[in-house]
């Protein structure tokens, strides 16, 4: 089996490269559902978006 073939058998299955990448996604997201709710991105220290901190 091709290396090719088994990094596609894993991503099938969800496999998780880097946790890093993960984590920015997250953060990415909940910044942006912050912003879109607010109008903006300029969020308080302690605020938070669907329990994700973005301030």
């Amino acid at each position: 089996m091709a290396d090719e073939d088994r990094v596609a058998q894993l991503e099938k299955l969800g496999m998780i490269w880097s946790h890093f990448d993960v984590a920015w996604e997250e953060g990415l997201s909940a910044a942006r559902g912050w912003a879109a709710e607010h109008g903006h991105l300029l969020a308080p220290l302690d605020a938070t978006y669907q329990g994700a901190a973005v301030g």
